[in-house]
């Protein structure tokens, strides 16, 4: 698919490409980057790749030997609280993919139960778009079986643009290896506080094109990121 085949709209004044398809809803806890940490371009990210960012909630709780009690009591849940989040999760979440939501509705029910824990929750979209979302769909169905169908509520706030990878259940982000650097020199990167781009569409597809094969062994893919509020 040619790239500048694709038509655009215009969005808070950013041209994004049609045919954009939700992928899923996340609950991400922000990366606050070490100041001398060297290896980031930018302070916060915010990112559906758990390499980078906490996705919750964490539904694996007895993996890598930890205790199933673990996540509920970093979060300061009672055991009455965990069991209704278990509860919740297992009824609006889809574990297998990607660790995302299906519907918006699903992933506020489970927000509003770790409301209490006092975390920096962000409840976000990724969109793909044309060839690049049947693309996705098809890589996770071929590991998992089935794809995400996503709901497609009302727009959410606009917040950037990321560039992500799918690889065994998850996502990988392209600042996992600091991919960034392998074309800072070619394009003027525009960060925001969210360590997402604000360039233009056809240089972040650029960008992309550019690192395939660089990094982690994923197809690398733009997205749209989006963001709503709890309610």
């Amino acid at each position: 698919m040619k790239r500048n085949d694709i038509l655009a709209m215009e969005l808070n004044g950013k041209t994004l490409p049609v045919e954009l398809k939700a992928f899923g809803y996340y609950l991400i806890e922000p990366l606050h980057v070490p100041p001398d940490s060297g290896f980031f371009p930018v302070s916060v990210i915010l990112s559906v790749s758990d390499c980078l960012c906490r996705l919750h909630p964490e539904m694996d709780w007895g993996r890598y030997g930890r205790a199933e009690e673990d996540y509920p009591r970093s979060m300061g849940l009672s055991p009455r609280e965990a069991q209704q989040l278990r509860e919740a999760a297992e009824e609006f979440m889809d574990c297998w993919v990607a660790d995302n939501f299906p519907t918006l509705a699903g992933a506020r029910s489970v927000l509003s139960l770790l409301s209490s824990s006092g975390r920096e929750l962000e409840l976000v979209s990724i969109s793909f778009a044309g060839e690049d979302d049947r693309a996705m769909r098809a890589a996770v169905e071929r590991e998992r079986g089935a794809a995400p169908q996503a709901d497609e509520p009302e727009c959410g706030e606009f917040l950037g643009f990321d560039i992500v990878g799918y690889e065994c259940g998850s996502f990988h982000s392209w600042l996992c290896n600091a991919l960034y650097k392998d074309v800072e020199e070619s394009y003027e990167l525009k960060f925001n506080s969210f360590g997402l781009l604000e360039n233009d569409w056809e240089e972040v597809c650029a960008m992309t094109a550019a690192i395939q094969g660089i990094g982690e062994p994923v197809v690398w893919t733009p997205c749209v990121v989006r963001r709503y509020a709890a309610e």
